[in-house]
């Protein structure tokens, strides 16, 4: 059943590569990351943001399990 899991979320995913996404991520010692960015790459194990900020771009990295443990959220943003 996990792998059903895991296999619908990285379709989910794959379909919205090159958009828009909104990141929301509750770390260790429960600290909390929200930021905007692009969803840049799906993986078989993991799948990649890229989040621009003033100065330098950043791309962060996470695993499905981390979805399937609510340790992240990634949410579509809408094109405005």
């Amino acid at each position: 059943m996990r792998n059903d899991h895991v296999e619908a979320i990285r379709s989910a995913l794959r379909s919205r590569v090159g958009q828009p996404v909104r990141l929301h991520v509750v770390g260790e010692r429960n600290k909390v990351l929200n930021a905007y960015g692009i969803l840049d790459g799906v993986y078989n194990d993991i799948f990649t943001i890229l989040v621009h900020d003033s100065d330098y771009s950043k791309r962060y990295c996470y695993t499905y399990s981390e979805i399937i443990t609510k340790n992240v959220a990634v949410t579509p943003v809408s094109a405005q």
